[in-house]
């Protein structure tokens, strides 16, 4: 009775395990919000790089970063079709109501309209070499660059039906017609009409290149068929009868066949019909409606609605196991090929070569630190709260009071190594379940890791404080210039010891001594390595950039990570066992086959997307001339990958900018410059993968400086400003010239004044005076006269060198003069002087006496009676003189002087004048002289003349 229960719980839990385990290929999802509710007909890559995807909201295209919505103009429905390349890479695709599009700068248009007389419910489309549209619709016809109709089989409205139009590898093109049993061939133009001698084809076939043959599935019957001759017959190596009618749909690329199922999910063929997997259906929650295999070697397979699923490695399985949250801690293995499991509750899964994941042991409340098989007593090794024994034959624990185990590891057919937090152990398993533990006192410490070399019987043991190397009787720390290693995994391979670091690399040791130290100078992806395990003779390395597969000498054969297939690159642990990789990691489990390992052979590419300059669109030709206002400058570039873009980086420089390459991560393809100087740049940029480097693109463009700083402006404003000194110098220099002039024209005016103040006639007049004087035997009055004589000229000569004299000496000089003159007429002459209380003035000295003089000889010298003279000043802005006479005026004085001298002029007046004119300049005001007639009742009565001269204030 109890075997019958036990038998039925296993049969429970075997069914339980069969619909809650399953194997899949490693796989992500891209566009699941920007696709969501979006059905993807079509999927296709572009010589670019670009996917292109045909569904019912339209083209879309996505390029690496993002999805984007491809305008059509004249559309009559939005979903599209059938995505193709002509021969020369342009992309077409079509609608159900006979237009085909073609697609150009981002953008498509109606190519070509079926017309109505040839429309029917299935439309196929291909291009051949010669890039000629062929169409298949209720007839097959081409269509030529002017958009001219050519029919290819005779035009008929009904009869005909075809599904496909497959295009083989030297660009003929087949199809055939499934209502007459047809079989045609085109190429060049020369249509071959066959006749297939099978009903097989009644149904829409669809014709398949895989594994070297040209296959054809019937969608009616659900067989695959193969073409011999003029007939079809069932390939049963491809035999699909197990499927319902049109309820599949298959996709090929080349190596695999991929059945999927129209109500979800999808199965996978090898080239020998061997299902892969286990069988399974995957991706049951999705129906996939196309397929793609890119560049990369990426499947990619579009959803109805659920965006795109990528599966990078079909290689790489993704292993789920009952409990989803459950997170895999440890993992080891048995000769046998059973994998074991350990969890962070403390539960241990098992999976057997050929069955499903299953629970086998229970959680103990401890996460699982050490799992190790021990082949010699097969025995499982558990680091529980005390570590645990279990024999997996009869299923015996046993306790040992070890502490907390971190790590296990053989070093001879009977003998371990243990290392605890309580130092190292040797360990030796009894046939009576016991086990002989000894204790290493040179090993004290708490110890993560150890090893042996038995070539040198050297323990090594990765301690808190450090790496220790010795034996059991002496131990030493070792130390890297002068500092201590902290241990992360130690291996004993190839008669070598390596031990991984955090920082440093991997160092090896033979002889126990330091022999090489492998960092990312040579070969290593990364200096942070974890664990490190042998197998094939080869090395297998677990860093924070995934696993790194090396040769013994340390060579590089292959890297592991997000790129090929893994969900992170950070591994929590790894096992090797019958060429499977077991990959334990805090996304679940994984597993890959080491013999279909890719080598890295990808290229990155690299294409400038957009160029904005002062954030408008522009299109940077050979040598582009930008001024200095479009001075702010982004690249956005790309380099199309779906499997590599998390290890794509891009490299750029700005040469007249930068000195050394900068570095962007891939999602950072956005490169500014916010503010160039004027200058000339080339801007640099390429990808970097794994030290495959894209071709480098070069972008030059100079930045014209505005005009204030260029050369010219430079030259000009110099030659400018030395005109502008001369300029200066020339007119100062005139300036100085001139007023040099009117110095000397103003002193020579002086000299001229003084000399018609003193000119022979007054002097001969005065002298004439002084001898009428001396004859009438009047002593004393020509005693007087020759006095003020003399103190005229004394005068007149001390100011003729002064330009102002204070206006009382001016007075002064007036007041002898006419006395002189006053002594020559006696009684005849009145003169008065009146200054209005005007003093401390300077004035231009001998300026009034000419003009006085002139009154005294043209106007007052020739009148009967008493001759008046009034000399005034007054001061305002310039100080003002008015000499007034009661002469008899100007005009009856100038006829007396022209009866007399005709040719008669003023010397005097006249070079004062000339004076007056040289201080107005000078002086920059409003000099000069005003002559006034006076008069009453017509009759001139004297002349009036004023004065307006400059001043200085004497404080």
């Amino acid at each position: 009775m109890g075997q019958l229960i036990q038998a039925f719980l296993t049969i429970v839990i075997l069914i339980c395990s069969l619909t809650t385990e399953a194997q899949q290929p490693s796989h992500f999802k891209i566009g699941e919000e920007e696709l969501s509710g979006i059905d993807i007909y079509d999927i296709l890559q572009d010589n670019q790089h670009n996917y292109w995807l045909a569904t019912d909201n339209g083209l879309i295209k996505y390029d690496g970063y993002n999805f984007k919505k491809i305008p059509s103009k004249n559309e009559l429905s939005n979903s599209v079709f059938d995505l193709k390349l002509d021969f020369d890479n342009n992309l077409y695709c079509k609608n159900l109501s006979g237009q085909i599009f073609q697609v150009i700068n981002d953008s498509s248009k109606v190519y070509f309209q079926l017309p109505d007389s040839l429309m029917a419910s299935e439309i196929c489309y291909a291009f051949d070499n010669l890039n000629t549209l062929t169409i298949a619709s209720n007839s097959i016809f081409s269509i030529n660059k002017n958009k001219d109709i050519s029919f290819l089989i005779p035009k008929k409205k009904s009869g005909n039906r075809f599904y496909q139009i497959l295009k083989l590898k030297d660009s003929t093109l087949i199809t055939h017609n499934t209502a007459r049993n047809q079989f045609i061939k085109i190429k060049n133009d020369t249509t071959v009409i066959s006749h297939i001698n099978s009903s097989a084809i009644k149904s829409p076939i669809q014709g398949l290149h895989f594994n070297n043959q040209l296959l054809y599935y019937n969608k009616g019957t659900g067989v695959v068929l193969k073409r011999k001759n003029n007939s079809f017959e069932v390939d049963k190596n491809f035999s699909m009868a197990k499927n319902k009618t049109n309820h599949i749909r298959l996709y090929t690329d080349e190596n695999y066949l991929w059945v999927a199922e129209l109500a979800g999910g999808i199965k996978v063929y090898d080239n020998e019909m061997k299902p892969l997997f286990n069988g399974n259906t995957f991706f049951k929650n999705n129906i996939i409606s196309s397929f793609c295999k890119d560049n990369e070697g990426n499947i990619i397979l579009g959803t109805f609605g659920e965006g795109i699923i990528v599966i990078p490695n079909i290689n790489i399985t993704d292993i789920k196991i009952l409990d989803p949250d459950a997170k895999i801690t440890r993992i080891t293995s048995t000769p046998k090929n059973t994998i074991f499991f350990g969890t962070q509750d403390g539960r241990i899964f098992r999976k057997e070569s050929a069955q499903l994941l299953e629970e086998y042991k229970k959680s103990s409340n401890k996460h699982i630190e050490v799992l190790y098989f021990i082949n010699q007593s097969n025995e499982l090794l558990i680091s529980e709260k005390n570590p645990v024994l279990i024999n997996l034959s009869t299923g015996k624990k046993t306790k040992t009071a070890l502490g907390a185990i971190k790590d296990f590891k053989q070093i001879s057919k009977k003998d371990y190594l243990i290392s605890a937090n309580t130092g190292v152990y040797s360990f030796t398993p009894q046939k009576n379940g016991e086990a002989k533990i000894e204790f290493l006192s040179q090993f004290s410490e708490r110890t993560n890791y150890v090893s042996f070399n038995p070539l040198t019987q050297s323990i090594y043991a990765g301690t808190s404080q450090g790496l220790k190397i010795g034996t059991k009787t002496n131990a030493s720390f070792f130390k890297l210039k002068g500092s201590q290693i902290i241990c992360r995994d130690i291996l004993y391979f190839d008669e070598k010891i390596f031990i991984t670091t955090k920082k440093h690399g991997v160092l090896i040791f033979k002889n126990d001594h330091l022999e090489d130290i492998w960092t990312t100078e040579n070969q290593l992806i990364s200096n942070s390595v974890k664990t490190i395990k042998s197998y094939d003779n080869k090395l297998f390395l677990s860093t924070n950039l995934g696993i790194q597969i090396l040769d013994k000498n340390g060579k590089h054969l292959y890297t592991l990570n997000k790129s090929e297939g893994l969900k992170v690159n950070q591994i929590i642990d790894f096992e090797i066992r019958n060429d499977f990789l077991w990959i334990v990691h805090q996304k679940g489990i994984q597993q890959l086959n080491l013999n279909k390992l890719n080598v890295f052979n990808f290229i990155p590419t690299i294409s400038l997307t957009k160029t904005l300059v002062d954030d408008s669109s522009f299109h940077f030709t050979t040598n582009t001339i930008l001024t200095h206002n479009q001075n702010k400058i982004e690249f956005t570039v790309s380099s199309n990958s779906i499997k590599f873009n998390t290890e794509i980086k891009y490299f750029y420089k700005l040469e007249g900018l930068d000195n050394s390459w900068q570095v962007n991560d891939y999602t950072n393809n956005l490169i500014t410059y916010k503010s160039l100087p004027p200058n000339d740049y080339i801007f640099k940029i390429k990808a970097v993968c794994r030290n495959h480097e894209s071709k480098t693109l070069n972008y030059h463009f100079t930045i014209t400086p505005p005009y204030w700083k260029t050369w010219w402006f430079y030259t000009c404003s110099i030659l400018l400003f030395i005109g502008l000194a001369i300029l200066l110098f020339l007119i100062l220099l005139k300036r100085q010239k001139k007023k040099i002039q009117m110095t000397n024209e103003l002193n020579a005016s002086k000299l001229i004044a003084i000399q018609s103040q003193m000119n022979p006639h007054f002097i001969f007049n005065a002298i004439n005076s002084i001898q009428d004087l001396i004859l009438k035997g009047d002593i004393d009055n020509s005693y007087s006269y020759i006095i003020k004589f003399s103190k005229l000229v004394r005068q007149t000569l001390n100011f003729s060198d002064k330009s102002f004299i204070d206006i009382e000496e001016e007075v002064e000089l007036l007041k002898v003069y006419l006395e002189l003159e006053k002594l020559r007429f006696k009684a005849d002459f009145k003169y008065t002087i009146d200054t209005n209380g005007i003093n401390d003035l300077q004035v231009p000295p001998m300026l009034v006496q000419p003009f006085a003089e002139n009154a005294i000889k043209h106007g007052l010298l020739h009148k009967e009676g008493l001759k008046k003279l009034n000399i005034s000043f007054h001061k305002n802005a310039v100080l003002k003189c008015i000499v007034t006479d009661n002469g008899i005026g100007r005009k009856k004085s100038k006829e007396i002087n022209d009866r007399q001298r005709k040719n008669y002029q003023s010397f005097s007046v006249n070079a004062t004048k000339n004076r007056f004119n040289i201080m107005k300049t000078h002086y920059q005001q409003d000099l000069g002289i005003k002559f006034e007639d006076l008069k009453e009742n017509n009759s001139p009565i004297g002349t009036k003349v004023t004065i307006y001269m400059p001043f200085k204030k004497k404080y």
